[in-house]
């Protein structure tokens, strides 16, 4: 009786084994204990760096680049990467830089949506002001950066708080969505 039991524990684990390789063959993934223990995903990760750049070039200068310390591309032409700076060289010397822990970028459009981890995003501007939030979604054709979530602007002259905005870089504008709360100081 003991025989058969694990007669029939190890057909289980046999049987489980042949369905594991059979999904692999079928997917025609590689072989080894990090696909087996990595889940499913319909894209394949072309490759892993340390140190990855993105630059994206206007007609005679560069409006945005974007530097992670970490970063996996994708076969479906997408970047996820860990402690993001992106930085946006705008008019007049002006230099937008937004901070954040964690990042997805479209390598074919350029749009890039950042993340919270333990710290919030971060926007930091050369002109003093400093905006956080818990995501910003940049949209690299519009050159527009927006939110829903809850953020707060303090400035030289001014402090700002919301839910949601949406902010055009080359124009220099920000709306609010909801619950928008001003102070205004000399």
């Amino acid at each position: 009786m003991k025989v058969r039991k694990q007669l029939i524990a190890f057909s289980a684990i046999v049987l489980v084994l042949a369905a594991i390789l059979a999904n692999l063959f079928y997917r025609k993934a590689e072989l080894s204990l990090q696909n087996f223990l990595r889940p499913y995903s319909q894209t394949k990760v072309l490759m892993s760096m340390q140190g990855f750049r993105f630059v994206q070039f206007g007609q005679d200068d560069i409006p945005w680049r974007m530097e992670a310390r970490h970063a996996d591309l994708y076969e479906s032409k997408e970047a996820r990467m860990r402690d993001v700076e992106i930085v946006f060289s705008g008019a007049e010397s002006r230099v937008i830089t937004l901070l954040g822990e964690e990042g997805t970028l479209n390598t074919a459009t350029g749009d890039a949506v950042i993340h919270r981890g333990q710290r919030d995003v971060r926007v930091v501007t050369s002109d003093g002001y400093l905006l956080t939030t818990s995501s910003l979604t940049w949209s690299s054709r519009e050159r527009n950066v927006r939110t829903s979530d809850p953020f707060k602007l303090l400035g030289n002259t001014i402090y700002l708080e919301g839910r949601g905005f949406s902010g055009n870089t080359a124009l220099h504008m920000l709306k609010v969505n909801d619950h928008v709360k001003a102070v205004l100081h000399e």
